[in-house]
């Protein structure tokens, strides 16, 4: 076997390899959670085995060797200890793999120490990696010789007589080595007449040399049996047999390799075969016998590590302020990582990047691709350090130094952007590709907004109809680039929407809405596809592969728009029905107050008559991809809120205007990916908006920045009811689009905000309430949404208003009521809390005035938060909040039915933030006449599963907290999801507790603290475990108190430190739900 592996070969099958080790390595860890669950353990076999084939397919007969042995230990039992070493077996084949398509030697051996873990025999050897390349040719007899055919079979057998002669007396003590070498020089004689190669036989007679050298004992005990096989194979070729003799030949060599040089043919196989470059050694090729226990969660940390700085990159060069802050905190802590593990040229890489990143601007220069290429070059050579950690390659510390240098002139403002020279072949393809991926998708970028632009006035104005057939240049150039680049099924969407946009330049028809549907659809799908282009990052696949999904559905529900529209390869049609028509794509808002946005989830219509046109189909939501759209909307908003205040005090900031308008962008294009068509016109009005702004370079006035507060708030909204499944009817986006397309158009007209004087910059002050920037813009975002919430659950229980309220109402008003008094509003905590204790007695209402009480509150709730968005403290409203808290006592003392003898699950969360450790499920199981009797008075009301569950009349109405009762809304897919992640975070919170205990004054561990709480906050409110985020909130919320106050005291860490005793135990609960059920 060649010592350095064909790159060519190899590099047909590496990915592929690695593919289907990923997986098995994913079985393994499902196998190891899960020992019961046997389908993904099943198909590993499978995976090995075609990663066997592919390694014999390009000669890697070691590696072959290993895989095989690897898919045989995947037999029999599944210990802990027998999935660990599987999986470490796995990692180190992965590894060796990987090594040889960058260049590194082909050494099986270095596989020897997880192999002998997973080896099927106790018995296994070093010589079952032993793999020379038996290519070479080994020199000819001297004295070689041709003998006629009848003579051959007598001379082989005379041959084998004198050996065996000879062995039995070497066996027995005596001499009998000359009569073995002798027999087989007479073999290495007739070898051109011979199956065997000549190899075989020069290579025995070094072997009696070294026999006849008074070897070690050890050694020749494990020789001798190599003796008994040659006689074995000389018999089969005396009579005629041939059964190969390839694994001899390697055992005779394997040997030599061992044996001292104490002849020159000795010497000279050991030089032919490179032998002793066969065993790892000093020349780099080390074993792979690193602690895999050890470095795999370090590597995996790394790549973890890497993975975030590439997000906070992306964000800083999208124009995100203050990311660049993050970025240098990341890169850092990274650093530090790299030094524990003691890679000295990974702590380089970072040190040439953070000094790179103390001259980056802030926020990212606009419109420029300042840094971009360079900095997605280094995060390629992060991953490559990190990929082959075990074994870097011989030339990384002048890679390092050419592209820190690089690194520093871009910084610099001094780099060409010409891939500098030196860098390696493969790195420099990589970067090249990038460049041209990225100036390539800024011309096709900006010829699909003009696309878009054009498309968007015609929609709403069909008398434009002629200004359509001006795009088919632009739409060629766009086809040219695509398949420039190699971006075959990205220019089949094109040529889907070339052919509809065709269509409707020549008349209108039938499908015309439907058409501008997925033309929009179209568009939107290519500009995610290559947005990531201009970052340096490869582009979003999964676009193209939803749109396609999608038009799938479309194709086989027979909705084509067109006869000309062309025929995609590969399409494999669903099964399932297409979706319902929906609304026309362009004047969908201003035709109507509402706008459906979750009609896909309507049962498909009757079929129509055959002469009847097919309604139009609009692009179904994606269940899949609507998770990430709502994680990704939560950070856009959050964009939005930072930006506005920059806006505010400085109206002709044109960075914070461009911020926003692109937020809104993405909001538009993300939607619409996902199928919500609606939520992407409304991000397209405001959009229209920010664009005519930026064109005629005027500065932000009071109408505009309502206009985006407002919108804002809503999206906020719409996100939270998404998220929790019960935006399932219509949005009222009226008041935001007239008011977008008046200020579009001109028709209100006003002098910009006047510059405020500058503030603080990381503080915010609203009357007597004093928050830091960052806890303010949070704390903005989740209110609008909440408020949001509780506005469409009004309006729903108006329509109905003694069927059951949602847990939605419940939740969104107590946490509303819990941050709000956290942060410091209190009118708004108190109104907020009035709203929540009256929900369990919604289903009592029956009076007209009594709902408008209820709604009026609502209402209020909206002006309150709205005004602290202006910086303007909220007015309290002392009518309003009594009404609610006089209601709900009169509800409260009305007399009501006993409960039914059903199981009902409650959850009592009074004084949650005292003591959430002794809340407890309880199971009512008692019968009938047991829950007719009177019920004891209690100070506290549980609210439970069903809203319409009797309560006990009182005397008076709790207050406060007493009255805040929540319980658990888990669920059961999401739930395995939490604990694990909690599980991570838990022991990450602990620690930095301790770590900001030890060093109070150090703001990096308090942020990383911030950040893990709120993920664990948002995480255990999206399972439904209320009571879990709720301490969480209130960790949180403790903290930024502690902060502002600068109260920092032992008394602080005391009590978060036994809040996280109650989050540990309340997760071992959650775990093992039996263990809270009390006692029968």
């Amino acid at each position: 076997m060649s010592a350095v592996a064909d790159t060519t070969l190899l590099s047909w099958i590496s990915a592929e390899v690695d593919q289907a080790l990923n997986l098995v390595r994913s079985n393994i860890a499902k196998s190891a959670s899960a020992p019961g669950e046997e389908a993904a353990w099943k198909v590993s076999p499978g995976h090995l085995h075609q990663v066997a084939g592919a390694l014999r397919m390009v000669g890697l007969a070691g590696a072959t060797k290993f895989c095989e042995a690897l898919e045989a230990s995947l037999s029999g039992e599944k210990s802990p200890d027998k999935l660990s070493a599987i999986d470490r077996a796995v990692l180190a084949l992965k590894e060796f793999v990987n090594d040889l398509a960058h260049g590194k030697a082909n050494v099986p051996l270095r596989l020897l120490p997880a192999y002998r873990e997973i080896a099927p025999s106790p018995d296994a050897a070093e010589r079952d990696l032993f793999f020379p390349d038996l290519s070479p040719i080994a020199p000819a007899h001297p004295a070689a010789r041709e003998l006629p055919p009848g003579e051959l079979g007598p001379y082989l057998l005379a041959a084998r007589t004198r050996y065996q002669r000879g062995m039995l007396g070497w066996l027995r003590g005596q001499a009998g080595l000359e009569d073995m070498r002798a027999a087989v020089d007479s073999l290495h004689q007739v070898a051109s007449q011979l199956p065997e190669p000549r190899a075989l036989w020069w290579a025995a007679g070094g072997l009696f040399d070294a026999f006849a050298a008074s070897p070690e004992p050890q050694w020749a005990a494990a020789s001798k049996p190599i003796c008994n096989r040659i006689d074995l194979l000389m018999r089969d070729l005396a009579a005629g047999t041939h059964k190969g003799s390839e694994p001899l030949a390697r055992e005779v060599l394997y040997a030599i390799a061992k044996a001292k040089p104490s002849s020159d043919r000795i010497r000279d196989i050991k030089r032919l075969y490179g032998l002793e470059s066969l065993f790892p050694g000093a020349d780099g090729a080390a074993v792979l016998e690193l602690d895999m226990d050890r470095l795999e969660p370090a590597l995996s940390d790394l790549r973890s590590r890497l993975d975030a700085l590439k997000g906070v990159w992306l964000q800083y060069v999208s124009g995100e302020p203050r990311s660049v802050l993050r970025f240098r905190e990341l890169v850092a802590s990274f650093k530090e990582k790299a030094a524990e593990l003691d890679n000295r040229q990974l702590v380089k890489l970072l040190d040439a990047i953070a000094l790179v990143c103390a001259k980056l601007p802030d926020p990212h220069p606009a419109q420029k691709q300042f840094m971009v290429i360079e900095m997605a070059s280094a995060f390629l050579l992060l991953e490559s350090i990190i990929e082959h950690f075990a074994t870097p390659a011989d030339d990384l510390e002048q890679q390092i130094g050419i592209l820190g240098g690089w690194l520093l002139d871009a910084a610099q403002g001094k780099s060409t952007g010409a891939v500098p020279p030196g860098l390696r072949s493969e790195l420099s393809r990589e970067i090249g590709a990038m460049q041209l991926r990225a100036q390539v998708a800024k011309e096709i970028l900006a010829n699909l907004h003009h696309t878009e632009q054009v498309l968007d006035a015609f929609a709403r104005d069909p008398s434009k109809r002629d200004t359509l057939e001006g795009l088919e240049p632009f739409l060629r150039q766009i086809h040219g680039a695509l398949k420039v680049l190699g971006f075959e099924r990205p220019a089949d969407v094109l040529s889907i929407c070339q052919t509809m946009i065709a269509t409707l330049a020549v008349a209108d028809h039938p499908q015309a809405a439907q058409d501008l549907d997925w033309i929009a659809e179209g568009l939107s799908s290519l500009g995610f596809f290559l947005d990531p282009c201009l970052r340096g990052a490869p582009p979003a696949e999964q676009a193209i592969k939803l749109f396609f999904r999608r038009y799938e559905q479309r194709a086989q529900a027979g909705a084509p728009s067109s006869e000309q529209e062309p025929v995609i390869p590969d399409l494999v049609l669903d099964d399932g029905p297409s979706e319902p028509s929906a609304i026309d794509f362009a004047a969908t808002i201003v035709a109507s107050a509402a706008v459906p946005v979750a009609e896909s989830a309507a049962p498909q219509a009757p079929a129509a008559p055959a002469h009847t046109p097919a309604e139009p189909s609009r692009p179904p939501v994606n269940q899949e991809l609507l998770e990430i759209y709502l994680d990704e909307a939560g950070e856009v908003l959050g964009t939005i809120n930072a930006a506005l205040p920059e806006c505010r005090d400085q109206p002709n900031n044109r960075d914070a205007i461009t911020t926003i308008r692109r937020a809104f962008h993405t909001l538009k294009g993300s939607g619409r990916m996902v199928g919500l068509m609606d939520l992407g016109e409304v991000a397209w009005e405001i959009e229209q908006v920010m664009n005519r702004w930026l064109e005629q370079q005027r500065p932000a006035t009071k109408t505009l920045l309502e206009l985006i507060a407002q919108a804002s708030g809503a999206f906020a909204g719409w996100v939270e009811q998404l998220r929790a499944g019960t935006l399932q009817g219509e949005i009222d986006a009226r008041a935001i689009v007239e008011l977008a397309r008046k200020l579009k158009s001109g028709e209100i007209t006003e002098p910009p905000v006047e510059a405020a004087p500058p503030a603080e910059p990381d503080e915010v002050i609203i009357g007597d309430v004093r928050l830091s920037r960052a806890m303010f813009d949070i704390y903005m975002q989740e209110a609008q949404g909440h408020v949001a919430t509780l506005e469409d659950q009004v309006r729903r229980w108006g329509e109905a208003p003694q069927a059951e309220t949602p847990h939605e109402f419940l939740r969104a008003a107590h946490t509303l009521a819990s941050s709000s008094r956290t942060a410091g509003f209190t009118t708004i905590a108190d109104l907020a809390g009035a709203v929540e204790q009256w929900v369990p007695f919604a289903t009592h209402v029956a009076e007209a005035t009594d709902r408008q009480r209820v709604q009026a509150a609502v209402q209020h709730l909206r002006r309150m938060v709205e005004s602290v968005l202006r910086r303007e403290a909220p007015a309290r409203a002392p009518d309003i909040t009594q009404n609610l808290i006089d209601l709900t006592q009169r509800l409260q003392a009305l007399p009501v039915p006993a409960p039914a003898p059903e199981a009902s699950l409650a959850i009592d969360l009074s004084a949650i933030d005292l003591d959430l450790g002794a809340a407890t499920v309880v199971v009512d199981t008692k019968k009938e006449k047991e829950a007719a009797k009177p019920v004891e008075k209690t100070p506290a009301i549980v609210v439970e599963q069903a809203a319409s569950a009797a309560f006990a009349p009182a005397a008076a109405a709790p207050t406060g907290r007493e009255l805040r009762k929540m319980h658990d809304d888990i669920d059961e897919q999401l739930l395995p999801i939490f604990l694990e992640e909690a599980q991570e975070l838990l022991p990450q919170i602990g620690s930095d507790i301790r770590d900001w205990k030890a060093n109070a004054g150090d703001m990096t561990i308090v942020h990383s603290l911030q950040r893990a709480l709120h993920t664990l906050k948002g995480s255990a409110r999206m399972a439904g475990a209320i009571r879990l985020g709720e301490l969480t909130h209130i960790m949180e919320s403790r903290i930024e108190v502690a902060l502002e106050t600068a109260e920092v005291t032992p008394a602080l860490f005391a009590e978060l430190e036994e809040k996280l005793d109650r989050l540990s135990l309340d997760l071992e609960r959650m775990q093992s739900p039996a263990a809270a059920e009390p006692a029968a």
